[in-house]
């Protein structure tokens, strides 16, 4: 009996170089995030603790008048504005964990197509 003639090949042969890809761009992003999240935290607990410690002051000085109103007033609206920009910031890393996972997801596809195989045929 003729043995087949073929051989066994690799269905994905991209699959190495698209696995060191995402490999990449997960770890990129992993770091990206880490690092961000710092800074917002570092920044967030910076503005809270400046607001903090100064209104405690102004506020019991038994301040009045125009000025005063107005100074109020647009603290109020920094501290809304800041509030705002926290919750972008928020969303942006949980967009940000969605890439992650996104990018997780591909480098699993591409680590399960390198374990495929097919017979090729002369």
């Amino acid at each position: 009996m003729d043995e087949p003639s073929g051989r066994w090949v690799k269905t994905y042969p991209e699959a190495p170089g698209k696995i060191t890809h995402y490999s990449r761009v997960v770890n990129t992003l992993e770091s990206c995030y880490k690092e961000i999240n710092q800074a917002i935290n570092s920044a967030i607990n910076s503005a809270k603790s400046r607001i903090t410690a100064a209104s405690p002051r102004l506020e019991s000085a038994n301040l009045s008048g125009d000025y005063y109103n107005e100074f109020v007033n647009r603290k109020n609206n920094w501290v809304d504005d800041a509030e705002n920009m926290i919750v972008k910031f928020g969303n942006f890393l949980v967009n940000l964990t969605s890439c992650i996972s996104q990018a997780k997801a591909h480098l699993g596809d591409w680590q399960h197509k390198d374990t495929l195989w097919h017979w090729e045929s002369y």
